[in-house]
């Protein structure tokens, strides 16, 4: 089976073509949405060419993370907003946090990016790495797995339609948050559980593997093997289990 996918990313690389764009085109066959139609236009031209994949990782994965879910209020069908070319991505985080202070609810593109940060992960490897914990774990583990579960009435005399209701998340999306997690897990695990940074190896340890970042996965234990419901608990678990 590794051999098959090393083979077919070499093929992809010689005639100059991305498993990304693949699977782009694949997901924009299935899925017809005006959200993720427009996601995929603004995909391709950043991923004709593992250059221009690698050039623009930065920006594919903002991308990804804002089409990934909707903030609550928002209308139903849309993104989130996009960090700016130039803005800081602190500055990015606390103006997201002002405009869904009641967290975010999956659409219709979610499955889709979802998988499509599975196959980012997969054709890139450890190039993806620096962004899991500042970016894509927050993403899908704070917001996505853990957002707020109901929605908010409208309004000071809001009636028995426009009260609080819980929505709980689908299987489906919790299944598609974990499988990607899982390829973000195995192909970056060395850095994860040692890192083999020369530079950093060195200083620290005389040129040994000294800890990575396992410890800092820790804070995401509490939120996926002790959360409420049975099937994230039982899947946070057979993701974690490799690692650990």
């Amino acid at each position: 089976e590794e051999g098959k996918e090393d083979e077919s990313n070499g093929l992809l690389l010689l005639t100059g073509g991305t498993i990304f764009l693949s699977e782009l085109e694949v997901s924009a066959q299935r899925n017809g949405s005006q959200l993720f139609q427009k996601l995929a236009r603004e995909l391709r031209p950043l991923s004709k060419s593992l250059a221009e994949l690698l050039h623009h990782e930065e920006k594919i994965i903002d991308l990804l993370c804002a089409y990934l879910l909707t903030p609550r209020g928002f209308v139903i069908g849309s993104a989130s907003p996009v960090r700016g070319p130039s803005e800081e991505f602190n500055a990015y985080k606390k103006r997201m946090s002002d405009k869904a202070p009641h967290g975010y609810i999956v659409n219709v593109a979610t499955n889709d990016v979802l998988h499509l940060l599975g196959v980012l992960a997969r054709e890139i490897r450890h190039e993806i790495y620096p962004f899991l914990h500042g970016r894509i774990l927050p993403r899908i583990i704070d917001d996505m797995l853990n957002s707020p579960t109901t929605t908010l009435g409208h309004g000071s005399n809001s009636k028995e339609a426009d009260e609080n209701q819980t929505v709980p998340l689908d299987v489906n999306h919790i299944e598609s948050a974990f499988r990607t997690l899982s390829y973000f897990f195995k192909y970056n695990a060395d850095q994860l559980v040692y890192n083999n940074s020369i530079g950093n190896a060195s200083r620290n340890e005389g040129g040994r593997q000294v800890l990575g970042d396992a410890d800092i996965l820790r804070k995401y234990y509490g939120k996926t093997i002790c959360h409420k419901r049975d099937i994230i608990r039982r899947l946070a678990c057979e993701s974690f289990a490799p690692l650990l």
